[in-house]
């Protein structure tokens, strides 16, 4: 067997296609971006001083059996309907002896002391509003050890996750656009699409407001990677935001496994209308690709997947059946056809 499939990627596009390699026991390798700064996820991050660690806890719960015990809690928002609200529902959370959801007893002890704590460092005028459980124990496991990738790995041995998950940086950035219309946008909610209007102008750069590199733990998955996937998800904000930290791109330019870019079938407000061929360039100019894995239905990609091109910038095309007639990834054929070609089959 090669080494592990290596995904560069936020917290949600890859939920099945996660759950199902856990559940196939391949082993895999989630480098995941921590620069979200929108709705309860930026409350913790301003208030915390911390990265963002929600698409974590996501990938993390993704990667845990599907009978986990802990998983309604840990996945559990508070209210939207009002700070007040929000905050009573956590004081009587925190007030509740016995474990909920037939959780072990024990394991309820360890969550519950590690909310008290978390909840103790929020000012009384905090909003938590539509804040989720699981964040705030990862955030609390973080601020009491002092690394992210420490607190990601307690919580992934916590919940029996199959697959490692790492920060692609331990930096408290946010992210900087600029639009070919020159308007510059700080914050990864303001041009998702989803706080706000969607963007009107294409993204021409990308970058980060303050300095900061990739841990070792991250550039060792890379260089031990038996082959590496950008997947579907966020173009700009999920995929691009996780190439951003220095030392990835060097790690990646060593590598002599395939590099392969998998396009997003379905729309993405992010891109603004720019062609798969398009994404493809931007995307060379962060990390170098060396495949193109796509579904034979061109009507899926903006443009078309064309090959011919494709070739001339020394990407090997791949295309085979990974989507289901909704358009979205078919996690066993997406699996099969990586590690095919990971093995060179």
């Amino acid at each position: 067997m090669g080494g592990p499939l290596v995904f560069f990627s936020g917290g949600t596009a890859l939920r099945d296609l996660a759950a199902e390699l856990a559940m196939q026991r391949v082993p895999s390798v989630h480098l995941i971006t921590t620069f979200d700064s929108g709705g309860s996820s930026g409350v913790l991050r301003s208030t915390l001083r911390l990265p963002a660690v929600g698409d974590l806890r996501a990938r993390l719960l993704s990667l845990a059996p599907a009978s986990l015990p802990e998983r309604p809690l840990l996945e559990r928002r508070l209210p939207d309907s009002g700070v007040a609200a929000a905050r009573a529902e956590l004081r009587a959370l925190l007030g509740r002896v016995e474990a909920p959801y037939g959780m072990a007893q024990h394991r309820w002890c360890c969550i519950r002391r590690l909310l008290i704590s978390c909840a103790h460092r929020f000012p009384p005028e905090t909003d938590l509003r539509n804040a989720c459980i699981g964040n705030l124990v990862l955030a609390e496991r973080c601020l009491r050890g002092g690394s992210l990738a420490a607190a990601v790995d307690f919580f992934g041995r916590f919940i029996g996750a199959f697959g490692a998950v790492r920060p692609v940086t331990e930096a408290c950035a946010d992210l900087r656009v600029r639009l070919a219309n020159g308007v510059e946008i700080v914050g990864q909610h303001r041009f998702t699409g989803k706080f706000f209007s969607p963007i009107e102008s294409p993204i021409r750069h990308i970058s980060l407001t303050v300095p900061a590199s990739a841990p070792l733990c991250v550039l060792e998955d890379i260089l031990n990677a038996g082959i590496i996937c950008y997947p579907v998800g966020s173009f700009y904000s999920s995929l691009l935001a996780a190439l951003l930290p220095s030392g990835i791109r060097w790690a990646l330019e060593k590598l002599t496994v395939p590099r392969v870019f998998m396009p997003n079938p379905l729309p993405d407000p992010e891109l603004c209308g720019q062609t798969l061929l398009e994404q493809v360039d931007v995307l060379r100019g962060h990390a170098p690709v060396t495949h193109l894995l796509a579904d034979p239905d061109d009507r899926r990609y903006p443009g078309g997947v064309p090959e011919l091109a494709l070739k001339d910038r020394g990407i090997i095309p791949v295309r085979l059946p990974i989507l289901r007639g909704n358009g979205r990834l078919n996690p066993c054929a997406v699996i099969d056809a990586l590690t095919r070609l990971r093995d060179g089959s």
